[in-house]
């Protein structure tokens, strides 16, 4: 239950801690003080998508790594271990599809099958994946 003070705050606990948010990036030692509440959430969110764009653009070199290192593996067992990988930064991100794939060639290179057809697969299903993200952070 919020007391009387808190309840009547221009900053209620939310905004309260997206203002400690910005305090961490930005240096400024209370910017719920020069900032109204509408400014500090638009702030908030600013900082929110860069850093999810930063997270995502790491997550796609990530996922390329791992794809070419696939490409270039010689045995199953690092082709499976790194499609297991490779599942899990996708997931991360809502990339269900690509990891679905990703399962697939796990399961193909463990029963030391060819994945090479399932590595154009993967391509295009993680350049889909990077292209919604991109789409979605603009």
């Amino acid at each position: 239950m919020w007391s009387c003070t808190a309840a009547c705050s221009p900053i209620r606990p939310f905004s309260r801690a997206r203002s400690t948010f910005i305090s961490s990036r930005t240096g400024l030692r209370r910017p719920s003080a020069m900032l109204d509440r509408a400014q500090v959430d638009e702030l908030f969110e600013l900082f929110e998508k860069n850093e999810l764009a930063a997270a995502v653009a790491e997550a796609r070199a990530q996922a390329e790594r791992l794809v070419a290192e696939m490409e270039q593996a010689r045995d199953f067992a690092k082709a499976a271990a790194l499609a297991h990988r490779l599942k899990g930064v996708l997931l991360s991100y809502a990339g269900g599809a690509a990891a679905r794939i990703a399962e697939r060639i796990e399961e193909q290179a463990q029963a030391q099958g060819d994945v090479a057809p399932l590595l154009s697969e993967l391509k295009a299903a993680v350049g889909a994946w990077a292209c919604a993200w991109s789409q979605l952070l603009r």
